[in-house]
């Protein structure tokens, strides 16, 4: 069995990751309709390169309901989750976190991610979108919505990465 300090040498010999942008300031909504919160339009993204992007969720207290979390690349959204985050009138904070294979011709449905917050545990979901975008990707944009105007839904820290095809 390696150790942690032989796996993460292992990592960066491989080189296999690269950060292609994201966006580091809060924003937060009210809407009950989804929103761009966070952008970064500094990226390029070829279709063969695997996605990895992330962002840190929040909801206020105010109402028993959920936020939705969403990723856009380019214009397209790929996917927009109802995120359960508390059964409660209460506070609650986690993230969002999207995998995406290759976005090649017919292959362009391939995606998952998961949500996990300090109420819930994680939450995994399917990423089955016909429309994921087979051009370069140079834009991704977390959107977000909250099902009660009551709560405040934040996010904070997108990042994104690609991931080496070879």
């Amino acid at each position: 069995m390696a150790t942690l300090g032989e796996t993460l040498s292992t990592v960066e010999y491989v080189g296999a990751v690269t950060r292609e942008g994201g966006n580091t300031t809060e924003a937060t909504t009210t809407s009950t309709t989804a929103v761009d919160l966070l952008s970064d339009t500094g990226m390029s993204i070829s279709a063969p390169e695997p996605i990895f992007a992330l962002a840190s969720t929040r909801k206020t207290t105010g109402a028993a309901d959920n936020i939705n979390t969403g990723l856009v690349l380019n214009t397209t959204e790929v996917r927009l989750v109802s995120i359960n985050s508390s059964f409660a009138d209460a506070a609650d904070e986690g993230h969002a976190v999207f995998i995406i294979s290759a976005r090649l011709t017919d292959y362009t449905g391939g995606g998952h991610g998961f949500f996990a917050s300090d109420s819930r545990g994680a939450e995994l979901f399917n990423i089955n979108s016909n429309n994921m975008p087979t051009a370069t990707i140079t834009v991704g944009t977390i959107r977000g919505s909250v099902n009660n105007a009551s709560i405040t839904m934040g996010a904070d820290e997108f990042h994104v990465y690609s991931l080496a095809t070879s």
